[in-house]
């Protein structure tokens, strides 16, 4: 990876240039850059209920479209953790040991649902990074997963003024 896979840092300033570098970095997206953008989509899966519904409620769409995402960020992820040559030991990979904790907690919680949610999707995304970190140019490779993260989160700040101008009472 170089500066060729981050096209609108060449200046380019208008639209049709912005379009076209943006065509260029979805067409060099990796299948761990898929899996980071599959566990955004399944983390802002979301209904508005109360905290006990939320707790202790039965399985719905919403935890059926979270666990969706989720299945297929882990999929590719594990995919990519397949062709690793060997374990590394760093201090990511302690945050990695941390996380399976996570994921063993949901044996005891009392919210089974939430608790498998949210330590699942922590325990793949620290693994999506933690496979990043073992590859060729990783530094490199971050930026582009944080790149993802910025233009998603820019999505949805642009979603949220649409939803708040257009559906206000």
């Amino acid at each position: 990876l170089d500066d060729r896979h981050f096209p609108w840092r060449h200046g380019r300033d208008s639209g049709t240039g912005m379009i076209q570098a943006f065509l260029t970095f979805a067409r060099r997206t990796s299948t761990l850059e898929v899996a980071w953008l599959a566990l955004w989509l399944g983390t802002f899966s979301f209904t508005q209920r109360t905290a006990s519904e939320s707790l202790y409620g039965g399985f719905d769409a919403t935890h059926f479209q979270r666990y969706m995402f989720d299945a297929v960020a882990l999929a590719l992820t594990l995919l990519n953790a397949a062709r690793l040559r060997a374990p590394r030991w760093d201090p990511t990979t302690l945050f990695l040991i941390y996380t399976v904790v996570g994921l063993l907690s949901t044996l005891w919680t009392v919210s089974l649902l939430p608790t498998l949610g949210k330590s699942g999707e922590l325990f793949i995304g620290v693994l999506i990074v933690w496979i990043t970190m073992a590859r060729r140019e990783p530094l490199l490779r971050l930026r582009r997963l944080i790149d993802w993260s910025a233009l998603f989160l820019g999505f949805l700040l642009v979603l949220a003024f649409l939803g708040f101008v257009l559906f206000t009472e």
